[in-house]
């Protein structure tokens, strides 16, 4: 986990500011953890601030209109800063949908009914070199890829 004096840099991505406030809201009751939270609304803007900053942690959402997808921009942004931790967002946990963000780089992926504890297993998960995915969703993803 982080230590307090060494803020983990995040970056929360979403079209809906209202998503988005309520996502910095939850990161910052994490009483474990020190986050220094920045937001974007949309992929290209994730992209631009990624060129220039180093981020630990992003959060994107998938669909963003107009724009490009989150699944695109974490390609683009893996392209330019390879270590940095993605976490494909999205309110649904289809296996398409996940399979295309994690395809492009993801470390894990949230479906948006989460709380403040699942957010805490995820990064640590990542923290550790794992993957994380929100309860259901990997066995959704094995069941679909079985077919």
């Amino acid at each position: 986990m982080s230590e307090k004096n060494e803020p983990l840099k995040v970056l929360i991505v979403d079209d809906n500011d209202f998503l988005r406030d309520s996502f910095q809201s939850l990161l910052e009751r994490l009483s474990n953890f020190n986050f220094e939270i920045r937001q974007a609304a949309s992929g290209e803007a994730a992209v631009e601030m990624a060129k220039k900053n180093n981020f630990d942690y992003i959060f994107t959402d998938y669909n963003m209109r107009p724009g490009i997808t989150g699944a695109e921009a974490i390609k683009l942004i893996k392209a330019v800063k390879p270590g940095v931790k993605i976490f494909g967002v999205s309110s649904f946990g289809e296996p398409w949908l996940v399979e295309d963000m994690m395809s492009a780089g993801a470390n894990g992926f949230l479906v948006k009914n989460f709380d403040a504890t699942e957010i805490a297993v995820a990064i640590k998960a990542v923290q550790e070199g794992g993957s994380y995915y929100s309860p259901g969703v990997k066995e959704e993803l094995e069941r679909y890829n079985s077919l």
